[in-house]
């Protein structure tokens, strides 16, 4: 739409959080159940620990979709680069500290982090306390397909590390998130 009013923007922002929370809920809810079956026991608390970057992820969409409304590309792309850089140095140190698969939560949770720090800040927008219905439903049909498509997109990018990890342990699991982030970065 061209004109989205502010209490659009927090009724949308509201709605993210109460979804990201929904499924950080049920990701530290499963993640015992998931770590079971990846026969993983380690792999639950930091799936619980990731669960708080879903939430992250959620609360940064809305100052990212306004600061992609404003054409800032540069200061995305740029955070980006540096959040990346940040969190991959940081990953670095834990790694060779002997953090092991903590490494990549803390990575990926400091991303998340780092974004959404960024976004709220540059965004300079913050959101009100207002929920409205009418303003829901009129992004309702929009949100659902990308809602469904992000899950879809989510559940194909980490298919591959779900196998890994199951069937070749979390130490492979590590190296290749760690390659793969990289080759993500330069594509970024």
């Amino acid at each position: 739409r061209a004109d989205v009013a502010d209490r659009d923007l927090s009724t949308l922002f509201w709605s993210s959080v109460a979804l990201g929370a929904v499924v950080a809920g049920i990701t530290w809810l499963a993640s015992g159940f998931a770590a079971h079956v990846a026969s993983a026991t380690g792999m639950a608390p930091v799936l619980r620990l990731l669960s708080i970057k879903v939430l992250c992820d959620a609360a940064a969409s809305v100052p990212t979709a306004i600061l992609l409304r404003r054409f800032d590309f540069a200061v995305l792309a740029l955070s980006t680069l540096a959040i990346n850089i940040a969190a991959g140095v940081g990953a670095l140190v834990l790694g060779m500290l002997g953090a092991g698969i903590w490494t990549l939560a803390a990575q990926q949770l400091a991303i998340s982090i780092g974004t959404l720090l960024v976004v709220a800040i540059r965004a300079r927008w913050l959101p009100s306390l207002t929920w409205r219905w009418s303003a829901q439903r009129s992004f309702l049909t929009f949100s659902t397909s990308v809602v469904s498509w992000q899950a879809l997109d989510f559940l194909n990018r980490q298919l591959d590390r779900a196998i890994i990890g199951g069937a070749i342990g979390l130490t492979a699991l590590g190296l290749y998130a760690s390659g793969r982030r990289l080759n993500e970065l330069l594509i970024d």
